[in-house]
């Protein structure tokens, strides 16, 4: 199996954010489960449904912060729906040498 085919494609996205937990009077299956929501969750989103498989495709804020730990390689400016033009970037992996920590 290729990498490729492990990964699929995956999208990162990195801003505020709320979370919770539903219990209570919901039904059974949904009791105790944890959801987010807000743009960092739509980011995410609209970076893997507009990726390409076998990428892990992120925003230019993600590259900015992991930048000194990861290689990338830039995708270009992406028309991502319900947030415009974006610039993208591919995750390419680790760079040479000794692990960052």
């Amino acid at each position: 199996m290729s990498m490729a085919q492990i990964l699929g494609s995956r999208g990162e996205g990195l801003s505020p954010s709320s979370a919770g937990s539903t219990s209570g009077n919901w039904p059974r299956s949904l009791r105790n489960t944890y959801d987010l929501w807000g743009d960092t969750v739509n980011t995410a989103s609209r970076m893997e449904s507009h990726g390409v498989p076998g990428h892990i495709q992120v925003t230019e804020r993600v590259r900015g912060l992991l930048a000194d730990r990861f290689v990338f390689r830039e995708r270009g400016t992406v028309e991502v729906k319900g947030k415009g033009p974006m610039r993208t970037y591919f995750l390419v992996g680790r760079p040479p040498g000794p692990s960052p920590v």
